[in-house]
């Protein structure tokens, strides 16, 4: 068992809970309440919301499968691979839109599941 990989798998579905719940809540629910963009771009933001959810429900699943199997690193390459992807993005998308960090902070999410599963790549 690769406990690194574990633990940032456990981090993983730890964001997948706060961005269900809590992003839901501040994002996605206003999202879905205002009457001033068409239904094409509200739903298609909606869409996308669900995305990134499966896709950090994968990311948990993922790490916590190469964290228990010894031949899963390749799985855990991707995943961490898709994790530092976002947090690239988030800088480069606030740094092009000059928006700050501080609201926009996607990043913090990301940059730790990273820093966890190193050592366990590393390792495996």
């Amino acid at each position: 068992m690769n406990n690194w990989l574990i633990a940032a798998a456990a981090l993983a579905a730890l964001t997948t809970l706060v961005h269900f719940f809590v992003g839901g809540r501040q994002v996605a629910k206003p999202l879905l309440e205002t009457g001033e963009i068409n239904s094409l771009v509200k739903f298609t933001h909606y869409f996308c919301w669900h995305i990134v959810t499966i896709a950090l429900a994968a990311m948990a699943i993922g790490l916590a499968y190469a964290g228990l199997n010894p031949g899963g690193r390749d799985v855990a390459i991707v995943m961490v691979g898709l994790a530092a992807a976002i947090a690239v993005w988030n800088f480069a998308m606030n740094a092009r839109h000059r928006l700050k960090a501080s609201r926009h902070p996607q990043f913090v999410f990301f940059i730790p599941i990273v820093a966890l599963a190193m050592p366990g790549l590393l390792q495996a």
